[in-house]
């Protein structure tokens, strides 16, 4: 009798086990995808940022552009005179 028991003890446990090991293993996937989710929102972050600081930068040329239009034009407006 005991030692039925105890098998019928072992193969309980032995589901459990089997059981937990699966929802670890559902748990991994989980994990894995949320890890490829968060890779992919790092590499589009990263591109974005590049964009900006290339636009950023664009803008900054572009202003410095315009900065020299506008003394351009104040010394043809006031030929040379500062006010």
């Amino acid at each position: 009798k005991e030692i039925l028991e105890s098998v019928q003890k072992s193969t309980e446990i032995s589901h459990e086990i089997a059981s937990a090991s699966r929802e670890q293993s559902a748990g991994l996937v989980q994990i894995s995808k949320a890890m490829n989710d968060l890779d992919q929102a790092t590499q589009r972050n990263a591109a974005t940022s590049e964009e900006v600081a290339a636009s950023s930068d664009k803008m900054a040329r572009q202003a410095q552009a315009m900065n020299a239009v506008v003394k351009d034009l104040s010394r043809l407006i006031y030929g040379g005179a500062r006010r």
